[in-house]
């Protein structure tokens, strides 16, 4: 919508103030990230190719370098997150005991397909 709209060259401002309610579910455009990041970067190249003020430009830049600055430490922080996640699971004492309740099993499963391969 957004590329549409610029690509007639309205006259815009910046305004600091919220103006709407944003809601993301399952079914919305933007709850698929990788959607959003290929249009994020449609998004900046026509603004790109559109800017002529080399000053704009460099602010441009500047604000898309925060975004995705910002993007990536969201990342690293979820996966950060997921990855104490699983530590907390292989260390739980349920974890641990199912592991040993299986052991025996894999070792059966593996004898049995040892035998069938020969």
């Amino acid at each position: 919508m957004w590329l549409h709209v610029f690509s007639k060259s309205p006259a815009v401002a910046f305004l600091n103030s919220p103006l709407a309610i944003y809601r993301e579910h399952e079914a919305s455009m933007s709850f698929n990230r990788t959607h959003m990041y290929v249009n994020t970067l449609k998004a900046f190249a026509f603004v790109i190719d559109n800017m002529l003020d080399d000053k704009l430009k460099r602010s441009f830049f500047y604000a898309v370098n925060n975004y995705w600055h910002n993007e990536v430490q969201l990342l690293q922080s979820r996966l950060s997150d997921c990855q104490n996640h699983e530590n907390t699971i292989l260390q739980s004492p349920a974890f641990k005991i199912g592991k040993a309740l299986t052991y025996p099993i894999r070792g059966l499963r593996s004898l049995i397909s040892k035998s069938h391969g020969s």
